[in-house]
């Protein structure tokens, strides 16, 4: 008997369900799950409004005492005023479009459970708890390497003086937590696809084994029906690529955009800590800890969008496997074809850029190009 989707809504909600704690906790989400369904929260879209305000008084302030309310180096001036700002941007961009399209992340998640139904159907079921234990492995890991960073923070802290200090490294700590929470959330919303296109490659996997193999001469009647749901699942999880892209694609963008200056800004501050002669480790595992949270960051958004592409290009080569004679079935096989041809499927910041390994790579050369241009500007200038 195959499950109801109110039974699927609420064995996916409990997959996720930390997940989406997590994200009301940073801002990120904005309703709530009742029933079997979600609603938006007043609430949380409320404090969604007041957090964007708070960043901006305190980074406007920690700015005021940078540039005017104590003496500090040019360029270190500059690189504390742009990494504030950028904070604050970044922030204010992730938490209202959060509020403003909460909808549009549930008609996401409603859709997801749309395929699950569908795929039930196949007798191809998702197996929710190993899901949810995944979810929680991945989550604890990002929490153990958000835990040494901010043992660096607390052992540092005892060693602020100024308002200055404090105040801007309340407001990159706010920063480093919430990114690090929507780059998980992110990641996790992009594996849900991923997931769901090596299932319907399972499938294609079974009909290549079942004309491949000369003993199966019957049973093509109900290859030929599963060919043909796999085919609409597919483009369901296409066009699911480019919704996330709607909905996310400009909080990537800011995302992609503040982590390329806080990388870069860090190894800066690095390289030029290890040139004193009284090192200060502390500072150094602060600042190297804030620069890992970062990469980590762009690696694995990077890295399950370019894996779930590759697999749902995957599905091309498969189907040109299938051996068959039967024209129904090579009519099909040739609609699927043009069907991935023309889609195209592939993630985005807003369409600037596309997220996958290249991206890693115009990073990496941007960072050390501004590192050498840091390097030369402060060598120009009095530190």
């Amino acid at each position: 008997m195959e499950p109801s989707k109110t039974i699927l809504s609420q064995k996916f909600y409990q997959s996720i369900k930390v997940l989406l704690v997590q994200g009301q906790i940073f801002g990120l989400i904005t309703f709530t799950f009742k029933g079997i369904q979600y609603q938006p929260s007043k609430i949380l879209i409320f404090a969604n409004v007041l957090k964007p305000a708070a960043l901006l008084l305190a980074s406007v302030y920690s700015t005021y005492l940078c540039l005017f309310g104590i003496t500090l180096p040019k360029v270190q001036k500059a690189t504390t005023t742009m990494t504030l700002f950028s904070t604050c941007i970044y922030m204010t961009v992730v938490w209202i479009i959060s509020a403003i399209n909460s909808h549009k992340i549930t008609n996401f998640l409603d859709k997801i459970v749309d395929f699950d139904t569908h795929s039930a159907a196949m007798s191809s079921f998702v197996n929710y708890n190993n899901n949810r234990k995944t979810t929680i492995k991945r989550l604890l890991k990002k929490h153990f390497l958000l835990l040494i960073y901010f043992m660096g923070l607390a052992a540092l802290s005892s060693k602020f003086e100024t308002q200055l200090e404090i105040v801007t490294m309340v407001v990159h700590a706010v920063g480093t937590l919430v990114s690090s929470g929507f780059c998980q959330q992110s990641t996790e919303l992009v594996v849900m696809l991923h997931t769901r296109f090596t299932t319907l490659n399972k499938q294609l996997y079974n009909i290549v084994a079942h004309f491949g193999n000369p003993d199966f001469k019957n049973g093509n009647r109900k290859q030929f029906l599963t060919f043909c749901r796999v085919c609409a699942l597919h483009h369901h999880l296409s066009k699911l690529i480019k919704f996330f892209n709607e909905t996310f694609g400009f909080m990537m963008l800011f995302m992609f955009g503040h982590s390329f200056l806080m990388i870069t800004v860090s190894i800066f501050y690095l390289v030029g800590l290890s040139q004193t002669s009284a090192i200060p480790w502390m500072t150094i595992y602060y600042i190297g800890s804030t620069c890992v949270c970062y990469v980590v960051d762009v690696l694995m958004v990077c890295h399950v969008c370019y894996s779930a592409v590759e697999e749902a290009n995957k599905s091309g080569a498969l189907i040109h496997k299938i051996q068959t004679d039967d024209d129904n079935f090579l009519n099909e096989i040739e609609m699927f074809s043009l069907q991935i041809a023309n889609t195209k499927v592939g993630f985005s910041a807003a369409e600037f850029f596309p997220i996958n390994y290249t991206l890693v790579f115009s990073i990496i050369g941007g960072v050390t190009t501004y590192i050498i241009i840091l390097l030369q500007l402060a060598a120009s200038i009095e530190l």
